[in-house]
């Protein structure tokens, strides 16, 4: 299986098959796993702390927290999911924070990294 790419997002990969029946045919499986999530602000607010992010519209993104970042180890954890709306606005409150500090990002299915805010 190849990787079908742009110059910035994967959009899942191409099986290329022989002959069945005496007829030969390439198939293609496509795999859309929307924009990469931005993040766009992060504050706290009474309920606790409120993220928003821009990525596809319509598309569910997790929302994830680190306590530290540590060079390729952070241990991320999911806190919950956002659906971005038509115009691609997506909002996640956590309610639960676990510290003082910490970092969030939004990571659409399929990916393994995603905007990142510090809080």
């Amino acid at each position: 299986m190849a990787a079908v790419t742009n110059s910035s997002t994967s959009f899942g990969g191409l099986i290329e098959t022989g002959s069945i029946g005496g007829a030969s045919y390439n198939a293609v499986s496509v795999v859309v796993i929307g924009q990469p999530a931005s993040l766009t602000s992060i504050k706290g607010v009474p309920a606790g702390i409120e993220i928003t992010f821009t990525g596809s519209p319509g598309y569910s993104y997790q929302i994830q927290n680190a306590a530290v970042l540590q060079n390729g180890a952070t241990a991320w954890e999911q806190v919950g999911t956002a659906t971005t709306d038509g115009g691609g606005h997506g909002e996640f409150t956590d309610r639960n924070p676990t510290s003082d500090q910490g970092y969030y990002r939004a990571v659409s299915v399929g990916q393994s990294q995603g905007g990142l805010l510090k809080y």
